[in-house]
């Protein structure tokens, strides 16, 4: 009788703990996907910011990048609504790069370079950074220091807070 009780008790507490762990599985399964739909969201309002232009106002030059971050999070932005969600933002002109080359129309192009910095506040706040680049007229540039690159998003970096 004492055995089985004992046998009892410990397939309980084993089905307890494989409960217990199935509860925090979904749990943390849940909280992956809420941060996946907040940075998907966010980056759909960075590209709409991108597609309608901004404001002059909003233009910064040659800053760095962790203090446009935390203008942004004092609230020293610019700040938009896209599908019912206030975002604040503000555009670094990183200027032209002669050597940092595109192809449009089969033809060799320079590039000129933005830093796009989104702030989101809600659930949570995050932060994304797009360097943005597009292509201009050709510039002169030593043959040897010539890269090709892509013309749009370049590069990115995504901050939690």
């Amino acid at each position: 009788m004492l055995t089985t009780i004992i046998m009892l008790s410990i397939l309980t507490m084993l089905v307890l703990s494989l409960l217990q762990s199935v509860f925090l599985y979904t749990k943390v399964s849940n909280q992956v996907l809420a941060k996946h739909k907040a940075l998907y969201q966010l980056e759909a309002a960075a590209y709409h910011l991108i597609a309608d232009n901004y404001a002059p106002a909003c233009l910064l030059t040659l800053e760095n990048p962790n203090r446009i971050i935390d203008f942004l999070l004092h609230k020293r932005g610019c700040s938009f609504i896209w599908e019912d969600q206030r975002y604040y933002y503000l555009v670094d002109d990183l200027g032209l790069y002669p050597c940092l080359q595109t192809m449009s129309d089969s033809e060799v192009k320079s590039s000129h370079h933005w830093l796009i910095t989104v702030l989101s506040s809600f659930p949570q706040q995050a932060v994304l950074q797009l360097r943005i680049a597009k292509s201009v007229r050709a510039i002169h540039c030593d043959i040897e220091h010539t890269r090709q690159i892509n013309m749009g998003v370049i590069s990115w970096r995504y901050v939690l807070r």
